[in-house]
């Protein structure tokens, strides 16, 4: 499946992960994805998109 994304979008991504990757010694994965969707729940019931 190709998935084509912005080069804005693409660079988010990019950086995103990369930050990701910089703390997993830090911060569990299990923990990050928690926060995560967490947030992508608080951003859907505010209506921000």
């Amino acid at each position: 499946m190709l998935i084509f994304l912005s080069s804005s979008m693409k660079y988010f991504l990019d950086k995103f992960f990369d930050l990701c990757e910089e703390y997993q010694q830090e911060i569990l994965p299990q923990k990050m994805a928690e926060i995560l969707r967490e947030h992508a729940d608080r951003l859907m019931d505010n209506r921000y998109w």
